[in-house]
This record gives structure tokens, sequence and C-alpha cells, in this order.
């Protein structure tokens, strides 16, 4: 399907219905306790040439081991904790983050040695509530603009495969980052999870254990990385399937589809939670459902425009071996 007749589907859907194609939860509140400024560069994120995406010394550089499948975009990850305050151990992999920790995450595409920077995804905690904003860069690549309402961007990009794809990549609004940004009817971070942050990076030509490093620079307290367990990276073949099945839903759908998650997701049957067992995953009695709301673009609900090939193929090897 074209970018046109995408747009065309969109319009048709407004107009028969009177709403957008996929609803959002509009019955959870979105914290306020954090006054966005208009322009990125006020948080100061980035040092230099912004596009260079070179953070500033008091943010951090943090990895995970399985990502969120955006349209083949890249991801850099900042976090900033302020000083004398540390990241703390909770349940089942859940880290507590300080009051007035920020975190950032850039999206960006490259082609031949170029850089486009898309957006920054910024969540901010006061008051003790996770606030969410975005901000859209210029075509300079000098700076961001907050938006809060969303908006689509027709974007070519390479896929892994490497073909050429003009997509309408989807900048979300507040109200679809607090839609998957939910646990228990409170705004919370995704993915920062310490199973999915347990995993070797590469810091000043060192190879380290980014948990292990982040007690060593005083920024945590949490347990040693060889106690904890460790969620693997989907995409490694070296993996069995059962892992990156498992990490492959952990990452992308069960930010929703969990006991804790946006109500209308939870209802419908699955729970991908990494630590619930598979005969309770809602895959074992009909996995052939999940896969069919895969391949045709149903799933994931919100946040992409491509169907993810690599892992339809990967979740299809998945249930075939169970």
């Amino acid at each position: 399907m074209t970018v046109l007749w995408k747009i065309i589907l969109a319009a048709i859907l407004v107009l028969l219905f009177g709403c957008e194609a996929n609803q959002l939860d509009e019955t959870i509140e979105i914290p306020r306790s954090e006054d966005f400024p208009l322009l990125l560069s006020e948080y100061g994120i980035f040092e230099g040439t912004m596009a260079e995406l070179k953070p500033n010394a008091s943010y951090n550089l943090y990895e995970l081991s399985s990502e969120l499948f955006t349209d083949y975009a890249k991801k850099q990850r900042v976090i900033y904790i302020p000083p004398g305050a540390t990241m703390m151990p909770s349940d089942e992999g859940i880290i507590d983050f300080p009051e007035d920790t920020i975190v950032a995450k850039t999206f960006y595409y490259e082609s031949n040695g170029d850089r486009n920077v898309i957006e920054t995804r910024v969540m901010v905690k006061r008051e003790g509530l996770w606030n969410v904003a975005d901000y859209v860069w210029n075509d300079t690549q000098d700076d961001a603009s907050l938006i809060l309402d969303g908006m689509d961007i027709e974007l070519t990009i390479t896929t892994d495969s490497g073909e050429l794809e003009t997509i309408l990549y989807n900048i979300p609004s507040e109200r679809a980052c607090v839609t998957c940004h939910q646990s228990n009817d409170t705004i919370t971070l995704l993915g920062t999870t310490t199973q999915n942050m347990n995993r070797a990076v590469e810091r000043d030509a060192t190879s380290i254990n980014q948990l292990d490093l982040f007690n060593i620079i005083g920024i945590s307290e949490l347990a040693q990385s060889e106690t904890m367990a460790a969620l693997v990276n989907y995409n490694d073949e070296n993996e069995s399937v059962y892992d990156r099945g498992r990490a492959y839903l952990e990452v992308n759908c069960a930010h929703c589809h969990n006991a804790s998650g946006w109500e209308r997701a939870a209802n419908r049957g699955y729970d991908f939670a990494h630590t619930t067992n598979h005969a309770d995953t809602g895959l074992a009695n009909n996995p052939n459902r999940f896969l069919r709301q895969m391949e045709s673009g149903e799933m994931p609900y919100i946040g992409t425009d491509l169907i993810h090939e690599e892992g339809l193929l990967l979740v299809t090897r998945f249930t075939q071996e169970l």
C-alpha cells in the first residue's frame, strides 16, 4: 500500500466513523509536573553540534539487549541521574529511578554516511510522575521543537534487507505515548529493566557490563550483574529461538499486553511479559491468531508503518517450535 493510499484510507475512516483508525487510551491522566521547553536544546543533552549526538557529560549513554522495532530507525538512548541520586532495585527487574531523572531517546536514519535525525522523545520524572514529550528535529538539524499532538512525516528509508521503502513515519502524540507507557494506570518507562540492560557495552575502547558500570560511576545501587537475569538480543541467531522469541515479545508487545498494561490491550487474552510462563501468554493454544494480527499490521497497534518481516519470521519460528 502506497503512502498516498494510507493517507486516503485514514481520511475515509475519520469521515465514516468520526475517529482515527487506532483508538488511544483517553482515560489515563497525562502528568503535567514538568514544564517542557519549546526547544530540545534547552535541556543541554548534547554538546557541540547537536546532530552529532554527542551527549553532555551529565548524560550517560545506555543500551538495551533487545530493542523496540520502529520502522528500522536507529536509536540513541541517554539518561540523566541528578548528582547524589542513584537508581535503586525494585521488583522483578524494575528499576526505581530518582526524582528529576531525565531520559531521552533519539531516532535517526543513516544512508551513505549521512544521518537524518527525526525526533527525540523525552521523559522527565517530576513530583514522582513521569512526564512525556516529543521533539521534532528541523531541516537544518541544529535543534528540535516540542510537539504534543503528534504528526506523520513521509520518509524514504532503507530496511535491514537493503530495500528502499517510503513510509509515513509516526511522531506520537502525548496521548499515544501514555497509552503504551503505563503500568497499573501510572506512566512508566519502557525497556529499562535490569534484564534488558544487563549486557556488555563498549566504553573508552573497553568492554564492560553496563549495570556494573552504572554502579562504578555512582549512578546506581543495583546488584552485581552476574546475580541478575539477562534478556537476549532477539537478532542474535546464536541464541535459542525460544529465548529470542520471548525477548521479541517482551520489548515489542508486552508493554501493552500484560496484566498491568492498558486495559484494552490487557483484556485481549495475551500476557507477553518475560516473567510470564509460556502457557499463560495466550500463544500456546492459538498462535495463528496472533500471527495473523502481525501479518495484517494490526499489531503492533501504535508506532509503526511497516510490518517487521524479520520479527514476523522469528515469532512464526518461535510458535512452530513450541
